[in-house]
């Protein structure tokens, strides 16, 4: 669906940043549930008459100096947007302040997750609208992890996640958490924050998407993380959501606590 555009006044809602089909008959409803299909967090809605129905343009966002941009982008977002956003996503407002997110430009901008190195410099920004997931021009595909504060979680397991909500999802629940910004990136990252980690961490699990190219992409991790020969430290596996569903947030949302996850890295 990365290719539904937002509308700048949803004709179910009433509101800003849901989608419409790219043929205009159909609208993703973040707010008004109904009896018919839905994906995710939002409801599918047809309509009669799209030409009454105004997109919303992508912004497109070219960025020299990563961090300023991320740090201006976070103060954009005001505390009506950023609780719309942790509904939205279904996480608290201290993990978005915890991960840096923020706004590109007012109503009409698009949400943005830093990425950073090891060391935590932001070295690019993640953008959304609706389900369109892209980078701003320059960054690079670093990991999601704190830029500001300090982890949730012991220091002594380490979760590997899929993204930037799954992983704020994992910091909620009280885990330690960082997140790549897909199941074949970020990689590189990954083992140098192990490496910088290794004097108190003891256990590394990776936590995949339910599909095959989350599978796939955990492997190469693992093997990427066994064969760089971590002394002391323990990689218990790869675990999924246990319940069908496609990825930490969305086994959240259906019910799955914290007590479920530490039984999937057992059970795995």
């Amino acid at each position: 669906m990365t290719n539904w555009p937002r509308v700048k006044k949803c004709p179910i809602c009433g509101h800003a940043r849901c989608l419409i089909s790219p043929d205009g008959d159909c609208i993703k409803c973040y707010r008004v549930a109904n009896s018919g299909p839905t994906r995710g967090d939002g409801w599918f809605h047809r309509i009669d008459d799209h030409r009454k129905v105004e997109r919303m343009p992508r912004p497109q966002v070219l960025v020299q100096d990563m961090t300023s941009t991320a740090h201006l982008y976070h103060r954009n977002l005001l505390v009506g947007a950023g609780f719309e956003l942790a509904e939205i996503l279904g996480v608290t407002m201290e993990s978005l302040w915890m991960m840096g997110c923020g706004i590109t430009a007012g109503v009409d901008g698009a949400w943005s997750f830093p990425m950073c190195n090891e060391d935590g410099k932001v070295i690019g920004i993640r953008l959304r609208q609706g389900d369109s997931k892209w980078s701003v021009t320059g960054s690079t595909a670093g990991i999601f992890r704190p830029i500001k504060g300090w982890w949730k979680g012991s220091i002594e397991h380490l979760f590997i996640c899929e993204g930037p909500t799954d992983t704020m999802t994992m910091w909620d629940m009280g885990f330690l958490a960082v997140g790549r910004p897909s199941a074949n990136s970020g990689n590189q990252y990954i083992l140098k924050l192990i490496e910088r980690m290794r004097e108190y961490l003891q256990t590394v699990t990776v936590f995949c998407d339910a599909d095959q190219a989350g599978r796939d992409g955990a492997e190469r991790l693992k093997e990427m993380i066994l064969n760089s020969a971590f002394d002391g430290i323990l990689f218990r596996g790869i675990i999924e959501p246990t319940d069908g569903s496609n990825d930490v947030r969305e086994w959240v949302a259906n019910g799955a606590t914290k007590e479920d996850v530490e039984r999937a890295v057992k059970n795995g």
